[in-house]
């Protein structure tokens, strides 16, 4: 269900499901490799520090909501490997119920 889900997802970009690149200069704040790890053949993660926010355990495709630092941003995790980590900034447009 969930890779169904995923899929789905994925043909729908931009239609409202999901990460929405962002666009032209925003405001993100700093932020800075601290290490990473890889072990055998499973992905590579590294320790990301934002400032303001903390310090995150990501890999490939991991999303970090940036609201509680005030910003309506969300950063993506593009690529880890040994030269460092590649973010993209944008929004996720989802609608999250909490009960």
């Amino acid at each position: 269900m969930y890779s169904e889900t995923a899929s789905q997802s994925a043909t729908r970009a931009g239609n409202g499901q999901g990460f929405v690149p962002g666009y032209g200069p925003q405001n993100i704040p700093k932020m800075r490799l601290k290490g990473f790890m890889n072990k055998g053949t499973k992905k590579m993660v590294a320790l990301l520090e934002i400032e303001g926010a903390g310090v995150y355990l990501v890999t490939e495709g991991d999303e970090i909501g940036l609201q509680a630092i005030g910003q309506n941003t969300v950063v993506k995790v593009v690529k880890v490997d040994i030269n460092g980590v590649r973010v993209q900034t944008g929004q996720v447009n989802q609608v999250i119920l909490v009960q």
